[in-house]
């Protein structure tokens, strides 16, 4: 019985020929190319630890940004004495990147209110605390503004009874006479009440505002929910906007997780899965362990 041969062809580099070393020395890198990897790694190292933690899907809500986007630019992407300008370029356009996709002032205002009320870190990463906290009593008055309103009234207009309780018959004004006297003291008097309901917001809203920064932090690896669920009962106004705040995500990973799990539960054999089915499937992928 013959033995079967392998042609080899006659263009294949063969190992120890001239062709072959020359292959192989094409494919190999240069001390360039290492030292740029070196580089790249050096700069985008640091960083994956940050991504990855931002991408957990428990308790990481938008008030961890502004504490990670400080320690980023002013610590790990700081430029140093001994960096190459391949890595001082990185670190720039690195820096760069992330400030323009935070630099729209709405969004800003967000992430700093939203760092101020995580009990965790509050002032801590504030440049100007009291603009900030300008800000943050303008949201409570605004949200708190239905339901204290009647309480408000009422406390403002037993005030004024107690006041003129203790006045003299004498500052007591006459009745107005005619329609434009009745018009003009009901005029009067519903811009007292507006006046005095918005000071009155506004005192309540700095009393909770400066007790609250008053407390000390807590642990880092305590959840700021579960904290605010404890202290609504001492923060009433303040939990609400808190709870409103602190839902917002750091990042859209795990949303973006959910879709990949949708889709990679219903495959081409489970096109005819109802919605509901789905639903369940996807619930059960993601919370059994």
């Amino acid at each position: 019985m013959e033995a079967n041969t392998l042609s080899v062809p006659a263009d294949c580099p063969l190992p120890g020929s001239g062709s072959f070393q020359e292959e192989r020395a094409s494919q190999s890198l240069r001390g360039s190319y290492i030292s740029t990897l070196e580089d790249m790694c050096k700069v985008l190292k640091p960083l994956r630890s940050f991504t990855d933690s931002l991408a957990a899907e428990t308790c990481i809500t938008i008030s961890s940004l502004r504490p990670v986007l400080q320690h980023l630019t002013e610590t790990i992407l700081a430029e140093k004495d001994d960096d190459s300008n391949l890595v001082r370029s990185m670190k720039h356009a690195i820096c760069k990147n992330l400030q323009e996709r935070y630099e729209d002032s709405d969004m800003a205002n967000v992430i700093d209110m939203a760092c101020v009320l995580d009990p965790r870190f509050k002032l801590n990463f504030m440049e100007e605390a009291d603009s900030i906290k300008r800000q943050l009593e303008q949201q409570l008055m605004q949200h708190t503004a239905d339901e204290g309103s009647t309480c408000t009234l009422s406390q403002v207009s037993s005030a004024r009874g107690e006041c003129e309780d203790e006045g003299t018959s004498a500052s007591v004004p006459e009745p107005p006479k005619g329609l434009v006297g009745i018009l003009k003291m009901i005029t009067m008097k519903k811009q007292e009440n507006k006046q005095s309901a918005g000071m009155m917001k506004s005192t309540l809203a700095f009393q909770e505002i400066s007790a609250y920064t008053t407390l000390p932090t807590i642990s880092v690896d305590k959840n700021p929910l579960q904290w605010w669920k404890e202290n609504e009962q001492e923060f009433p106004r303040l939990a609400k906007v808190a709870q409103k705040i602190l839902c917002i995500p750091a990042t859209s990973v795990a949303s973006e997780r959910l879709f990949s799990s949708s889709g990679n539960i219903q495959t081409v054999f489970r096109s005819s899965l109802k919605p509901d089915k789905l639903n369940m499937l996807v619930f059960l992928h993601k919370n059994l362990p």
